[in-house]
């Protein structure tokens, strides 16, 4: 019997789920709303870990001597939206980004899991007259704990 390979499979993401985030006003403390899965509905999940520079160097310097100011990721989730039974569209993405401002996704790929909690940068719906409606939900990263996201 033929057996697929894992990656042939949802490209081995077995989690990829959104959950809204509530700060305390006077804590800052975030307070996990309902986990939300989209595994079903998304095409891509993209992580961009970047630095920030600046050029530090001489007025007579002809090289560029860049120096890291600082880190950051960004994840940029893009999927279909699926029609319900009623004749609605099935997004958890957009009512959550309409009520809140930060997002936490979960993802597990391969058997490796990352967290990512994020300020919203963007969202969009593209309708079209033909084929499917594709959404896509941007996040930065905020500051949890002093170190950039990875898989693990």
């Amino acid at each position: 019997m033929a057996t697929l390979n894992n990656f042939a499979l949802g490209r081995g993401v077995g989690v990829l789920s959104i959950t809204s985030q509530s700060p305390n006003a006077s804590t800052g403390v975030l307070t996990a709303g309902t986990a939300k899965s989209i595994l079903g509905q998304f095409k891509t999940w993209k992580m961009t870990q970047s630095n920030s520079v600046e050029d530090v160097s001489a007025t007579s310097a002809r090289a560029k001597n860049n120096m890291i100011l600082d880190s950051g990721t960004r994840v940029e989730i893009s999927g279909i939206l699926f029609a319900a039974d009623n004749g609605t569209t099935t997004n958890p993405a957009a009512p959550m980004v309409n009520a809140y401002d930060y997002i936490s996704v979960a993802c597990t790929r391969a058997g490796l899991s990352v967290t990512i909690y994020g300020v919203v940068l963007e969202y969009t719906e593209e309708v079209k007259d033909k084929g499917s409606v594709p959404f896509t939900l941007s996040l930065g990263e905020i500051d949890i704990n002093g170190t950039n996201p990875a898989f693990a």
